[in-house]
């Protein structure tokens, strides 16, 4: 599996657009929002005490302290093990962007969480996009493509997790009562357009940066959707 740097941007700014157009629909009152309120209703109807438990462990992995924290041990890590490339800051520079530009979202958006009655957890900011949704999206997707980089034969599989976990990190914020389900579309959009534009920066900056011999380790590698100063 491989991606262009000119691929990778066009479908960051379909991402980004698909979010911008989510936003002007929930901004209104119509048959997707009250399809939205009707779902978060559903959702609290069968909740059961360890099913909020699972769904506030699941949270912790959209929180921006958490997420940063592994974001710096997956680039140690894997600067350790394939040397300091420009794709080791891929996870830390996607949670930053995202958790830089969802905020602004918030702001411009400005819609409401559901009624706080149905929440099991309390937040003072508004809900679209979800910044958890964002946060994870971008991380697990950014470490999945760092993994996948050094481990071609499964990198589909390991694409697949990262997408996997950033559903269900997703999900838990409806279960917690605290987003609509466009909250998550448009906080996952969110999400995969900072980690596309993040590879397609690092990209430019391997390109431009003055060319070094790699390292042993480094030789013969490709990564899953093209070491950043290549093109598939």
């Amino acid at each position: 599996m491989s991606l262009s740097p000119v691929a990778a941007l066009r479908v960051s700014v379909a991402a980004f657009a698909f979010m911008v157009l989510l936003a002007l629909v929930v901004r209104q009152d119509n048959a997707v929002t009250h399809a939205d309120a009707d779902v978060v209703t559903w959702v609290s109807g069968w909740r059961t005490p360890f099913i909020v438990d699972v769904a506030q462990a699941a949270s912790w992995f959209g929180n921006i302290l958490v997420l940063g924290t592994l974001a710096i041990v997956a680039g140690v890590v894997s600067a350790a093990r394939r040397g300091r490339d420009a794709l080791t800051a891929l996870p830390e520079l996607a949670v930053a962007a995202a958790a830089l530009t969802n905020p602004l979202a918030k702001l411009a958006v400005d819609r409401p969480r559901p009624p706080a009655e149905l929440a099991e957890v309390i937040e003072s900011s508004t809900g679209f996009p979800s910044g958890h949704s964002a946060q994870s999206a971008a991380f697990f997707i950014g470490l999945a493509i760092l993994i996948a980089a050094n481990n071609r034969r499964h990198a589909r599989w390991w694409l697949a997790l990262g997408l996997l976990a950033a559903l269900i990190v997703g999900l838990s914020r409806i279960v917690l009562g605290v987003h609509s389900p466009t909250d998550l579309l448009g906080g996952w959009a969110l999400g995969l357009a900072c980690v596309l534009l993040s590879w397609v920066a690092l990209d430019h900056r391997a390109k431009t940066a003055p060319r070094t011999t790699k390292a042993p380790h480094e030789r013969g590698r490709t990564d899953v959707i093209g070491r950043p100063g290549e093109d598939l």
